[in-house]
């Protein structure tokens, strides 16, 4: 067992995680927790969900603290960073899990007005959230980790909604490596595949008979994958074992971009 100094310089302060509510994220949470981290986590809508997750990881993590935050509202974002610091002390990791429930479409297909709000809330939010972040992180020369999509290199048919505001926030992650290295915080996304776990589940309902299983079927190792496989490169990325490794996207998509 990892003795509780070694866990606490893994994670020496507050870790936030923007979006703790959902399959994935609840996986990251609990993880984090696990490894001894003191976590902040924000809800958009799903109060009952988070409150859930903070009763199966209170035994573990040294300290817990939930909100609700709307990540396209600055004054929200602002809140945000206040009361975690209030609750928890300086924050050192911000880990990003935000997804939107996107319809499955060709482009030429999509709704204006599902781009729209897709890039609203997927890379607006995550600017003002990455800005937020900044002053807290280079005090503490912390992490910034945020959930993106292995799309971005093997690109998958109908997931436009998905794949152009990852885009975005992966070139707002090198930007702020490369920017932000002096002051030491470091920037890196996990591009998640297919994973069984949350929007996952919802989007298969949606979609012809097979259509997610072709997903599977396109990765090297022939399946899917799970939430915590997701999890653990999360909690690699954002801890100070990774302390060397900033401006990078590790694709969690058993092969699939290859």
């Amino acid at each position: 067992m990892m003795s509780k100094k070694t866990l606490e310089q893994k994670f020496p302060g507050a870790t936030l995680v923007v979006g703790g509510s959902g399959g994935i994220a609840a996986a990251i949470v609990k993880k984090l927790a696990h490894c001894g981290a003191s976590i902040s986590m924000t809800y958009r809508s799903n109060r009952d969900a988070a409150e859930v997750i903070g009763r199966e990881i209170a035994s573990e993590t040294q300290a817990y603290h939930i909100q609700q935050t709307d990540i396209t509202d600055r004054l929200s974002v602002k809140k945000m960073y206040e009361e975690t610091q209030a609750a928890l002390g300086p924050i050192n990791a911000v880990v990003y899990c935000v997804g939107t429930d996107i319809a499955l479409d060709y482009i030429g297909d999509v709704k204006d007005q599902d781009f729209d709000e897709a890039v609203q809330i997927d890379l607006v939010g995550f600017y003002n959230v990455i800005k937020g972040a900044l002053p807290h992180l280079r005090e503490t020369r912390g992490s910034f980790t945020a959930l993106t999509t292995a799309g971005l290199l093997r690109h998958p048919q109908r997931d436009i909604l998905s794949t152009a505001p990852k885009a975005g926030v992966e070139a707002l992650l090198r930007g702020v490596a490369r920017e932000e290295g002096r002051y030491g915080v470091r920037a890196n996304a996990v591009g998640v595949g297919s994973v069984q776990a949350g929007l996952w589940f919802r989007l298969a309902e949606r979609v012809p008979e097979g259509f997610m299983d072709a997903g599977a079927r396109n990765t090297a190792l022939r399946r899917h994958g799970d939430a915590e496989d997701v999890a653990n490169a999360v909690a690699f990325l954002a801890s100070t074992e990774a302390g060397f490794i900033t401006g990078q996207s590790l694709a969690v998509d058993g092969g699939y971009s290859i």
